[in-house]
């Protein structure tokens, strides 16, 4: 029969092995997490590369932009044109100093706007 002090030896080494199982499992948890994530990562990918969007389950339409509209120019067509940088072209837009206006739910500056400013400085 064995004493009281050996019994409660025996029950503090079960509670370290048990508190060391909750330890395993809790990194377990945490590693399954992470596979988790990992393969949840690399199929959207793979969905972003095949144009799907997996939110929907419908294939997605990529945004059209910069549709050519006569008479008009994007803001970096007319920068590159004037021999300024787009953000500097941008800057001189907000200032009033280019006068731009949206179409088609973009800044467009009209090719006439370019040809004043080409004329005022001498090109």
């Amino acid at each position: 029969m064995p004493t009281l002090e050996e019994l409660q030896q025996r029950v503090l080494d079960l509670e370290a092995q048990i508190a060391g199982k909750k330890k395993e499992i809790a990194e377990l948890e945490k590693e399954k997490e992470r596979g988790r994530d990992a393969v949840k990562a690399a199929l959207l990918e793979q969905a972003r590369r095949f144009g799907l969007d997996l939110r929907f389950g419908e294939p997605h339409k990529p945004r059209r932009r910069g549709a050519a509209v006569p008479g008009w120019m994007t803001v970096k067509e007319a920068a590159d044109r004037i021999g300024i940088t787009r953000t500097t072209a941008y800057r001189l837009v907000k200032e009033g100093r280019i006068k731009a206006e949206e179409v088609k739910g973009q800044i467009r500056v009209s090719e006439e706007t370019v040809q004043q400013i080409l004329a005022q400085r001498g090109q």
